[in-house]
C-alpha cells in the first residue's frame, strides 16, 4: 500500500483511489475471538455484526485487488469485485471450523476479481506476458511475474486449508459422541457448501434435525476446546 502513489490508475481519479485507501484504514483487524463473537451475532440476525466482519477485512481485499492491476482494470472496479466475493464468503463462513475468515474468503475474493479481469481482457487487445505489470516506469515486474505470484499464493492457501481440515477431522474422530457422528459432521460441511440444509443431513442419517444440530454443536464445542478457543 505504500507504493500506491506511483501507480497510474486508468480512467479514474487519484482522489477516488485515495478515498478507498482511507476507508480501509479506518477498520482494525479482528482477533480470532472477536471474529467468532461477531459470526455468532450475525447468525442471530444482527446485521451490524456482518458489516463489521466485512469492513475489518477490506484491507485484505485491497491487497488482492492491487495484484491484478496488470490487467488494466481500474483499482476501484477490482476492489468492488473483491468486496462482493468477501460478502459471499462472510455469508457462508462457519467460525466453528477454527480458521480465520480471510483464509476462507480469499478463494471467493479472487474468483470475483478474476471474473472481472477475464471479461475485461476478452474485450481488449491481446497482451504479452512479458509486458510490464504496472504503468510505473520504474517497475520491473512483468505480467508473468504477477500471475506466477498469484498462483503461488493460492496454492499455499489451499495447502494450509487442507492440512487444517485434515487435522480437524482426526480430532473429530476422537471426540465424536457416537460412531457415525464424525461422518455426519464432515457431511454437514460438504452438504452446506453444496446448498443443502441441516434437515437434508438429518434425513441422510435417519435422525431428527434437532438431533443432528445437537451432535454438530457437541463436536464443534469439543473442537474449540481442543484448539484452545473459547467454547
Amino acid at each position: 500500500m505504500k507504493n500506491h502513489k506511483s501507480v497510474v490508475f486508468i480512467d479514474r481519479s487519484v482522489v477516488s483511489v485515495n478515498l478507498i485507501l482511507k476507508e480501509v484504514e479506518r477498520y482494525k483487524v479482528l482477533s480470532e475471538e472477536e471474529e467468532y463473537r461477531l459470526c455468532k451475532q450475525m447468525r442471530e440476525g444482527k446485521g451490524i455484526a456482518r458489516t463489521q466482519l466485512i469492513n475489518s477485512n477490506l484491507r485484505f481485499v485491497l491487497g488482492r485487488a492491487i495484484k491484478y492491476l496488470w490487467s488494466g482494470v481500474p483499482l476501484e472496479d477490482l476492489f468492488q469485485a473483491g468486496s462482493i466475493g468477501l460478502m459471499v464468503a462472510v455469508d457462508m463462513f462457519d467460525a466453528s471450523l477454527g480458521v480465520k475468515l480471510i483464509s476462507f474468503a480469499v478463494y471467493y475474493i479472487d474468483c470475483e476479481i478474476q471474473k472481472l479481469v477475464t471479461s475485461h481482457l476478452r474485450c481488449s487487445n491481446n497482451v504479452s506476458l512479458g509486458d510490464p505489470a504496472f504503468n510505473d516506469k520504474d517497475c520491473k515486474l512483468t505480467m508473468e511475474d504477477v500471475l506466477s505470484s498469484g498462483r503461488q499464493d493460492y496454492a499455499d492457501w489451499g495447502m494450509r486449508y487442507d492440512c487444517a481440515f485434515q487435522d480437524m477431522k482426526a480430532v473429530v474422530k476422537k471426540v465424536a459422541p457416537f460412531d457415525e457422528a464424525a461422518k455426519l459432521w464432515e457431511d454437514s460441511i460438504a452438504m452446506k457448501e453444496q446448498g443443502y440444509a441441516l434437515c437434508d443431513v438429518a434425513r441422510k442419517y435417519h435422525i431428527t434435525e434437532e438431533q443432528a444440530k445437537e451432535t454438530i454443536k457437541a463436536i464443534d464445542r469439543s473442537l474449540r476446546i481442543h484448539y484452545g478457543l473459547r467454547a
